[in-house]
């Protein structure tokens, strides 16, 4: 794996990689960036909303990193440590007052129930790194 020059490289190659995973992790990753970077948008006045949009924005940012430091690879799945944190915040706007409701708690649903799954699956990846699958996913893909 060549490490790419710079910073911005490696979030070409992070889109690139993300591109080419097939049209299901295409859709995933869009699904993904709609509950956590867009529809935070229209919830705004909550905190709940900013730290989901903020620590998305983050991991983004680790993503790119971690794509600079070893390609796009399977320790991508390091970059949502974060929500290890943040599913059971977001599942703790049910224990006070006043319990969410409507729009606004179908979105802490969603976000919840989609972070879950998307963190068994980075867990998965990460156990298969450590265990050295280490190779660039996207290079793999290309042949």
């Amino acid at each position: 794996m060549t490490r790419p020059p710079h910073f911005f490289a490696a979030c070409a190659r992070l889109i690139a990689g993300l591109l080419s995973a097939g049209p299901f992790w295409v859709a995933w990753v869009a699904v993904l960036v709609g509950v956590n970077a867009i529809a935070p948008l229209f919830f705004w006045s909550t905190p709940q909303a900013k730290i989901t949009a903020i620590l998305f924005l983050a991991q983004g940012t680790l993503m790119a990193l971690l794509t600079w430091a070893s390609g796009y690879s399977r320790l991508l799945g390091l970059a949502h440590v974060g929500w290890f944190w943040l599913i059971p915040y977001l599942a703790s706007a049910w224990s006070g007052a006043p319990l969410p409701t409507g729009l606004f708690a179908a979105w802490l649903m969603a976000t919840i129930g989609l972070n879950a799954a998307s963190l068994a699956i980075d867990v998965v990846d990460l156990a298969r790194w450590l265990r050295g699958e280490r190779g660039d996913l996207h290079a793999a893909r290309r042949g």
